[in-house]
């Protein structure tokens, strides 16, 4: 696969994950609702949502990370503290996602709210601005600056990594 192709993968990723992240705002609202049936339908929706999620994100995050990040340090070193910065957010999203995972769990078990809403949102806020900071940040760079050896560069980190 073609460097090009990679990270033209990872922007269909993110669209996707920006329709998944509507669909979990609409499920966080719902349970929010007053009606027995509101609220099931909701935890339905949003358990299926963590299924696909946590598979999707941790897979998104190890591509990002073992492939694009590590081609973008080799091939401006000056670029590490910013790709620290995003890799510190993959560990913010992971950590907030586990929590809400737990208070889904919880939810689950006692019909107690507590804290997944605030959760929820925030697991949205924060994946978004990750997401903008790297399609608005990241990839404009990587699409003026790369050569034609950076991209296979790419395109071996991608074979050789445990994400292909």
């Amino acid at each position: 696969m073609h460097g090009t192709e990679i990270l033209h993968n990872l922007l269909q990723e993110h669209a996707t994950l920006r329709a998944r992240l509507q669909e979990w705002d609409g499920a966080l609202h719902q349970a929010s609702g007053t009606s027995y049936e509101q609220c099931q339908e909701a935890l339905r929706i949003l358990r299926n949502l963590c299924r696909v999620f946590e598979h999707q994100i941790r897979h998104h995050f190890r591509e990002e990370e073992t492939v694009l990040y590590a081609a973008v340090e080799f091939r401006f070193p000056r670029l590490r503290a910013f790709l620290g910065e995003l890799r510190h957010e993959h560990d913010v999203v992971r950590q907030v996602f586990d929590e809400f995972h737990r208070e889904l769990i919880h939810f689950n078990a006692s019909g107690d709210l507590r804290h997944l809403p605030q959760l929820g949102r925030e697991l949205i806020r924060t994946l978004l601005a990750h997401i903008d900071r790297e399609e608005f940040e990241l990839h404009p760079l990587i699409l003026r600056e790369f050569r034609e050896d950076d991209w296979r560069e790419v395109s071996r980190l991608y074979v050789e990594s445990e994400v292909a």
